[in-house]
């Protein structure tokens, strides 16, 4: 049996207010993606969709993982992660902020 693997990405740069800013879009199936996280998926096929608009050193981002209690067996429903960046030459920092369907807040 063949299953097909769908991962669709897309980015573009604009320009407003004579500032440009970076937009971001990736979803459909990852597998071992990095996903700028403590929680590391290896060879688990998921869904998910990773979106990011970005200035010169901000970003804002998105990302959603579908639920991997049932199919997976990791009693993870659907979570949503929000996130600030903070990137330099020299380093990279990540503040987020993620919710799940049962209500969890995690910092």
């Amino acid at each position: 049996m063949v299953f097909p693997k769908i991962l669709i990405e897309g980015r573009d740069t604009l320009k407003i207010f004579n500032k440009e800013y970076s937009f971001y879009v990736k979803g459909g199936d990852f597998w071992n993606e990095d996903v700028q996280d403590m929680l590391r998926l290896f060879n688990i096929d998921y869904q998910a969709i990773i979106a990011e608009v970005s200035g010169k050193n901000w970003g804002l981002s998105f990302m959603t993982i579908g639920d991997l209690s049932i199919n997976i067996g990791l009693a993870l429903p659907q979570t949503y992660r929000f996130g600030l960046t903070y990137r330099n030459k020299k380093f990279k920092s990540l503040a987020s902020l993620t919710l799940n369907e049962t209500g969890t807040l995690q910092i």
